[in-house]
């Protein structure tokens, strides 16, 4: 009877085994141990390939003439391939710059387009205080002429010209000119200006002359550091490179440097004068060199979205130099100077308005001789036509 059970579970085992390795080989059998019910489901996260890329660059080419003539360069791109190392040095020099001079805080501060031209029309006067020692003091003022001209500015450049209004259309030469060059970034602020004046000067309580003061010529440059330059923006007051957005001032600090030459026809006074004071001279000639240190602060009023106050005032101390070929002969004094602006601008969209009222000038004391020269810009009226951004 045993022996029948063994052969049955032997010939069950055969048939089983059989039945398993077919299945096996077709791919159809698997064995799975489970031995605890209750333990969680494994799940195995799919692998996902690369995604593609969202975006491309709109040029492939990054070629920078390719990118110029499609209007699509831009010099802080790095991946722009620029024509030798060297281009691409001063590009890189230039970024470095911008960073460093002209970055702001966006919340106190905003960009406006890059190029603009401007119509200027505005007034200015130079004022001469002189007086020799031991004589009547004389105050020689030019007369204060309406100049029309042009200030355009690309970034942090702008270059200026205006000459007098009546002569514009008429072949009279203008006989007030000014020229200004400016380079305004968020941290430093630097000028350049010419000031012209040949045309009729006044002595003041006496009369109008031609020849008193008639030739004066001033060269001015100055550049000053803005300490809170991140939320302080002096070029949203004056040039509009920038828009003040929230009130806020700085501390300024920096040097200028002037260069005056002035002669003083005396002989032009009228007869009544010379019988009141006689003067050692019948001309004087005063060319000097200016150099000071200034420091003062200046204050951004937003008075409303667009319309922005700003005043600024710096006064400074230093030394004067005056030539061999100056009536005082060469000589090294000590000097003082100031200025003070006031400025009021609005701007909406494409257009800037300003009115501005400046005053700088300076002074220095001889053995023989006490000078005092200053230069009026008033009446500022300004109106920017703002070109397309690039």
């Amino acid at each position: 009877m045993r022996l029948i059970q063994l052969k049955r579970l032997t010939f069950i085992s055969i048939i089983l085994l059989t039945t398993a390795t077919g299945a096996a080989a077709q791919g159809d059998f698997s064995l799975e141990f489970d031995f605890d019910q209750t333990a969680p489901e494994t799940y195995v996260e799919p692998v996902v390939p690369d995604s593609l890329p969202l975006s491309t660059p709109p040029y492939d080419n990054r070629n920078w003439l390719y990118l110029l003539k499609h209007r699509s360069l831009n010099v802080k791109d790095t991946t722009v391939q620029w024509p030798g190392r060297f281009v691409d040095f001063l590009v890189r020099a230039y970024n470095w710059v911008d960073l460093t001079f002209n970055s702001f805080d966006p919340e106190y501060v905003s960009h406006t387009r890059s190029g603009k031209v401007r119509v200027v029309y505005d007034n200015w006067s130079d004022m001469q205080n002189f007086q020799p020692i031991n004589t009547m003091r004389l105050v020689v003022a030019s007369d204060m002429y309406p100049s029309i001209g042009l200030n355009v500015s690309y970034g942090i450049l702008s270059i200026g010209y205006t000459v007098d209004l009546p002569t514009l259309f008429s072949p009279i030469p203008s006989s007030h000119k000014k020229t200004e060059i400016g380079l305004n970034w968020s941290r430093i602020n630097a000028q350049f200006n010419i000031w012209d004046n040949k045309g009729d000067s006044r002595v003041r309580g006496v009369g109008k002359f031609s020849g008193i003061g008639s030739i004066f010529r001033a060269y001015n440059l100055r550049a000053y550091t803005i300490f809170n330059h991140q939320r302080y923006s002096h070029s949203a007051a004056y040039n509009s490179s920038r828009i003040q957005k929230r009130s806020t001032g700085s501390w300024l600090a920096g040097v200028t440097y002037y260069r005056y030459n002035v002669l003083f026809d005396l002989d032009a006074l009228p007869e009544s004068v010379k019988a009141l004071q006689t003067y050692p001279w019948s001309r004087y000639h005063i060319k000097y060199s200016n150099y000071n240190v200034m420091g003062g602060y200046a204050f951004n009023w937003v008075l409303t979205r667009g319309l922005l106050l700003n005043t600024t005032m710096m006064p400074g101390v230093g030394l004067t130099h005056t030539h061999t070929d100056s009536s005082p002969g060469s000589e090294l004094l000590a000097a003082f100077c100031g200025e003070v602006k006031v400025s009021l601008s609005y701007n909406y969209k494409r257009m800037f308005m300003n009115l501005a009222t400046s005053a700088n000038g300076n002074l220095f004391l001889s053995d023989n001789l006490i000078f005092a020269s200053g230069i009026f810009n008033t009446g500022i009226v300004r109106h920017k036509v703002l070109m397309p951004s690039t």
